[in-house]
């Protein structure tokens, strides 16, 4: 099972896996989801057939959250043909199902299926993969402490190559930051924001809005909520007020932020880690899950005034909910790491007197005693 964000290479990545395997020898049959004649012969007739008489190898089912009942009728292959490969995407809003033993998706629990799967997370494009997709530049994941205690090292390695390749690592994160989450971008540059508009779209009124069988008033408010939270700085939201101006109650708007956060669309955090993940916990703190989002709205703000929800929408983006916490002294903690995200000239007098407290500059290519540049945390996956 192969889950991510809409636009993150899913499709791709299947079918450049079913080809290097098994060729073009018909082999393996790619399945959309919503397919109309998947939905009029039945998943688990064409996947007999393909078995049965083409001896196929493996059967790839896209977007698999689209086709109605898809868990029985996959449980039912998976029972059926033991020594096939099956293949399945979905976006992150599939894990809205889980543990729900009835939605719009199918019935049946996915704990029919969980002892039976392997499942992979596809995330957006991190800045080591972006320069590595756009400028062929290869680097290793760096974890937290080496990045503390190798940071000049890093930093002149990743600034020399870049050098080399007549660019600057401030100029290639600005792109990163501006139109590079999605590995679209070497396809349609100029068309890169309004597609990823159309993305958000889609996931909001078609993902969530099938896996939670809402209505179009509740899609509606949902696209309020999402609106409100990506013209926003990063904060602390206020549920009282959020009901109230949404006209919903205050279970619901704690439930479409949870619908929004497994879609990929924002992110939560809070002080306390063990919080994460629970339905009806208050984040400390809420933004948008990458920086391009902020630029879809054509805003002269964006530039400046939201340019530190840029800065922690990045920085945030790269760790898990499980690795980051929001910091008593400072902006996040990191295990034993405290971190305070701002511009060239933030100061460290709001950080704790700690030696594992560090200063993360915005717009600074080296590192400097406790201070850090931004784009180094981009090296993290």
């Amino acid at each position: 099972m192969l889950i991510g964000q809409r636009g993150v290479g899913k499709s791709t990545l299947l079918v450049q896996h079913a080809v290097e395997r098994y060729g073009l020898a018909g082999k393996f049959l790619y399945l959309s989801g919503d397919f109309f004649q998947l939905v009029d012969r039945g998943l688990y007739h064409v996947a007999d057939r393909f078995f049965a008489e083409t001896a196929g190898a493996c059967l790839i089912i896209d977007e698999v959250h689209r086709y109605p009942a898809w868990k029985q009728e996959l449980k039912n292959i998976l029972d059926a043909f033991k020594s096939k490969q099956i293949l399945i995407s979905g976006s992150s809003s599939l894990h809205l199902t889980e543990g729900s033993d009835t939605t719009a998706s199918g019935r049946g629990s996915t704990s029919d299926l969980q002892r039976r799967r392997a499942v992979y997370e596809l995330r957006p494009l991190s800045f080591r993969e972006y320069l590595g997709f756009k400028w062929a530049l290869s680097r290793g994941v760096v974890s937290v402490p080496e990045l503390v205690e190798q940071a000049s090292t890093l930093a002149t390695s990743i600034v020399q190559s870049l050098a080399e390749r007549n660019t600057t690592v401030l100029r290639e994160f600005e792109d990163y930051l501006t139109r590079g989450y999605y590995p679209y971008f070497l396809d349609a540059p100029t068309s890169y924001l309004s597609r990823l508009e159309q993305t958000i779209e889609t996931v909001i009124s078609q993902d969530i809005a099938l896996v939670m069988s809402l209505d179009a008033t509740s899609v509606a408010k949902l696209k309020r909520l999402f609106a409100h939270i990506a013209s926003s700085k990063p904060m602390t939201p206020n549920i009282n007020a959020l009901a109230r101006e949404l006209g919903a109650t205050r279970d619901t708007i704690y439930k479409y932020i949870f619908y929004l956060e497994s879609a990929g669309l924002i992110r939560t955090l809070f002080a306390d880690k063990t919080k994460a993940g629970h339905i009806l916990n208050r984040p400390d703190k809420i933004c948008v899950s990458n920086p391009n989002i902020l630029n879809i709205a054509v805003d002269a703000r964006i530039a400046s005034e939201f340019r530190g929800a840029a800065r922690e929408s990045f920085f945030v983006g790269n760790f898990s909910p499980k690795d980051i916490a929001v910091a008593k002294d400072g902006d996040f903690r990191v295990g034993d790491h405290v971190f305070e995200i701002g511009g060239p000239n933030k100061t460290a007098k709001q950080l704790p007197h700690e030696s594992r407290a560090f200063v993360v500059k915005d717009g600074v290519e080296w590192p400097s005693g406790r201070t850090l540049p931004l784009w180094m945390f981009g090296f993290l996956y």
